[in-house]
């Protein structure tokens, strides 16, 4: 994001104690082991571009099942 990062963005969203709202990293990063540095900073998910339609529904889903 050109103001700030994904990372920052979710950061000051938790400073607000009625934030409950999962958030999905999408992210061109896809080394391995970045899929829990995400979920360590909150994310509920991780996706790395490229992406297809069919992994952003399988994460949807899995997201609002819960």
């Amino acid at each position: 994001m050109p103001v700030m990062s994904g990372e920052t963005c979710l950061a000051k969203l938790k400073e607000n104690k009625d934030f409950n709202i999962p958030v999905i990293a999408l992210t061109a990063d896809a080394l391995a082991g970045l899929e829990q540095k995400y979920k360590s900073e909150g994310f509920v998910d991780y996706i790395a571009k490229p992406f297809s339609r069919d992994q952003i529904k399988e994460k949807l889903e899995l997201v609002f099942k819960n």
